[in-house]
């Protein structure tokens, strides 16, 4: 299931849900990384309803074939409905959860390097991208200045959105802390 970030979304409005429906029924729109939402095109969702509704005709059809149809109130049913789609409910996030480490171990198993979901929030929280990175990294201001050439004063400069710094320093402090120059663009 393709992810759309809500920032795409945002930027690019719904050209990309509709992208992302292109091949697949359904997409997620994560909101700060975590996944929020669900959307479907509508044709899919009446497909589903459909289904929901035979499925529960059926099912009531053998209870009453069987003898096992129960009187209840409309409360008791409600309240029935309500524990099974919580029952479901952690089943599709055990199966979310079950997904996202399959594709973390994939990625680790192609040396992909997976960045700490501490790093991401704080990156996401609009946090000074080159601190963040900095610190992530283990670097001391003054250690990642001699490293890399740029000014201890100047790094804390950019650092606090002060100063933007020269492409030619960015290339520097990006090739220094292992990423590349755009993810330390605030």
């Amino acid at each position: 299931m393709k992810t759309i970030t809500a920032n795409d979304l945002q930027s690019r409005g719904i050209s990309v849900l509709e992208s992302a429906l292109e091949n697949e029924d359904e997409a997620i729109i994560s909101v700060h990384g975590r996944p929020r939402y669900v959307v479907m095109d509508i044709a899919h969702f009446e497909q589903i309803c459909e289904a929901e509704l035979h499925s529960a005709w059926e099912e009531a059809r053998r209870a009453l074939t069987r003898g096992d149809a129960l009187e209840t109130t409309a409360e008791e049913h409600i309240a029935h409905l309500r524990r099974e789609n919580e029952r479901l409910s952690v089943l599709t996030e055990e199966q979310h959860d079950i997904r996202a480490f399959d594709e973390a171990m994939n990625s680790v198993e192609s040396g992909e390097e997976l960045i700490p979901s501490v790093v991401v929030n704080r990156l996401a929280d609009g946090e000074a991208p080159l601190k963040v990175w900095r610190e992530y990294r283990g670097f001391s201001p003054k250690a990642l200045a001699e490293l890399t050439g740029v000014e201890e004063a100047r790094l804390l400069l950019i650092e606090s959105g002060t100063e933007s710094g020269s492409a030619e320093w960015l290339a520097s402090l990006a090739n220094a802390l292992r990423v590349d120059v755009d993810e330390l663009a605030e």
